[in-house]
């Protein structure tokens, strides 16, 4: 039930209530985050921290990747990571992330997402690898 997952997820995802950010929706092989992006979350430059949106990003992976993944043979984490920036963030306004399953592998999941601003311009693209671990029963 994605519903529960999403629940479960945002729930147990402890580091993103730091951020504030949350897991809202899924849709077969893609997930959607939001972040409310404020003052707090700026770099000294008064623009928003790339760890910040990072963060974001990379919980987007990981949550596409354990709603896909058999959760109870196996697990994965992050092999590689590139994120590309492409627009500064000023101001405050909501970002959407749209994370994506690429390709797989046997061993290896390419993972995409993008974050975009109210208005669908490209803020930053990730793109990951993640690696597929088996459970110790």
């Amino acid at each position: 039930n994605a519903q529960e997952y999403i629940d479960f997820f945002n729930k147990t995802d402890v580091y993103s209530h730091k951020l504030g950010y949350k897991l809202v929706r899924l849709e077969g092989e893609e997930c959607f985050y939001e972040i409310d992006v404020d003052a707090s979350l700026f770099n000294p430059n008064k623009n928003l921290h790339g760890g910040a949106l990072f963060s974001v990003m990379d919980s987007s992976h990981g949550a596409l990747f354990h709603w896909l993944i058999d959760r109870d043979l196996f697990y994965g984490v992050t092999a590689a990571a590139n994120i590309s920036y492409k627009k500064p963030i000023s101001g405050p306004m909501k970002l959407t992330i749209h994370a994506y399953l690429e390709k797989k592998t046997r061993r290896i999941w390419h993972i995409v997402a993008k974050a975009l601003d109210p208005e669908g311009t490209l803020i930053a693209t990730l793109e990951s690898k993640w690696l597929i671990l088996k459970r110790s029963l």
